[in-house]
């Protein structure tokens, strides 16, 4: 299809400004760090970041989100697909209990889990821990149950929408069940499992407070080490640097074709669940309730009750949530109209520049909310610095 000037739409044209300033407003962060990296050192001046220190950093990080990615892909796509198409006892209240650990921070998570599985701890003693619980695989446990609900809630969703027309014509054509999962269903869910990818990729590689509390050496790991602002900037860009493979493999899990979504006119077939799958599903249900809703509720239960036995004064609460409460409906309203404006020009036209437009607003993702906000920051001062007192200055040298 030729492309003509005046085949933009005055609507095209109002959703392209927003679309842009979403792309500005990613890259204000970045200039503010590449600011920050060209100001005199501090007075805590660390030696320079080596290669050699840096690189084992970048490929444990990258692995801590392919194996995170992977197996929450698995593990949130069984549980969509026992929600919406098995049959099993509980089913319901399991799928909503495994969906919680979507109200725990990761960072909380962590401290809960590392606290009860210490050796001195009932857990502990129970699994014969030694040592504590700290290093890679905890955080995988960790973060793998704090991004399984992401790609459970996004699977159910497409397995919802998906038509069982189709679906019922293979069967009556003799099509066995694994073929309809490969030519119909599969390929309806692949663009899901590719924004399910990109978004448990894009948590894990920004995550800064779980990985700190299970000292586990990554990059943010290193980030929270560091003492020189210089050196941070260095690991936001090794940070960044991570996503660029994590995104070539989304982008080959996408495809290039688009595909057609209906809305399943009636209700999906269901199938009984029984013997080992059963077993599986309740073992990876319990896992997921467990680390994510029965530890840290039964563990911050017991702190405030310890808390209140020995008199400990607790700070309020009500307008820390208020504000929380505030600032979460005012961003979330900002953020849904902006990604709605950058999400429709992509789905309209595919090819480099919505690929760009699509690639260039997950940049900042990658870095951990500190460095964007040292980013912005800096960015205030440097300019301040640069044009707006300069200017001062001159105007009052005039006067």
């Amino acid at each position: 299809m030729r492309f003509r000037l005046r085949d933009i739409s005055r609507v095209n044209l109002w959703l392209w400004l927003p679309a842009l300033a979403a792309v500005a407003l990613v890259l204000l962060p970045v200039w503010g760090l590449w600011l920050t990296y060209h100001e005199p050192a501090g007075l805590f001046e660390a030696p320079p970041l080596s290669f050699e220190r840096v690189w084992p950093l970048l490929l444990r990080s990258l692995s801590l989100s392919v194996i995170v990615g992977a197996l929450s892909l698995v593990i949130g796509s069984w549980f969509a697909w026992a929600e919406v198409r098995l049959v099993y006892p509980g089913r319901r209240w399991l799928a909503v209990l495994s969906m919680m650990p979507l109200a725990c921070p990761s960072y909380l998570l962590a401290t809960v889990t590392r606290e009860q599985m210490a050796p001195s701890s009932f857990l502990g003693g129970l699994f014969g821990q030694e040592s504590s619980f700290t290093g890679f695989w905890p955080a995988v446990l960790v973060l793998t149950v704090a991004c399984v609900p992401y790609v459970h809630l996004l699977a159910a969703a497409a397995l919802r929408r998906c038509p069982m027309a189709e679906e019922d014509a293979a069967r009556c054509l003799g099509a066995s069940y694994w073929r309809i999962f490969r030519t119909i269903i599969a390929p309806r869910l692949r663009p899901t499992w590719a924004f399910g990818l990109v978004l448990v990729s894009l948590y894990v590689v920004s995550d800064f407070g779980a990985v700190a509390v299970l000292d586990c050496p990554v990059l943010t790991w290193e980030l929270y080490q560091v003492k020189d602002g210089r050196e941070a900037i260095v690991l936001g860009a090794g940070l960044m640097i991570v996503v660029l493979p994590l995104l070539f493999i989304v982008r080959l899990l996408h495809g290039k074709s688009a595909v057609e979504r209906a809305v399943s006119q009636s209700m999906p077939r269901r199938h009984s669940l029984a013997g080992g799958g059963l077993v599986l599903t309740f073992l990876l249900h319990g896992i997921v309730i467990g680390v994510g809703v029965l530890l840290p509720v039964t563990s911050l239960v017991h702190w405030i009750y310890q808390g209140w036995d020995h008199g400990v004064a607790f700070s309020p609460v009500l307008e820390p949530a208020l504000t929380t409460v505030t600032i979460g409906l005012v961003g979330a309203l900002i953020v849904l109209l902006v990604a709605s404006a950058v999400a429709w020009l992509t789905a309209q036209r595919r090819g480099l520049a919505s690929a760009l437009l699509e690639n260039g607003v997950y940049l900042t993702s990658a870095i951990p909310g500190v460095l964007v906000a040292v980013g912005i920051l800096k960015l205030i001062i440097g300019l301040k610095r640069e044009y707006v007192s300069p200017a001062w200055e001159s105007l009052e040298a005039v006067g």
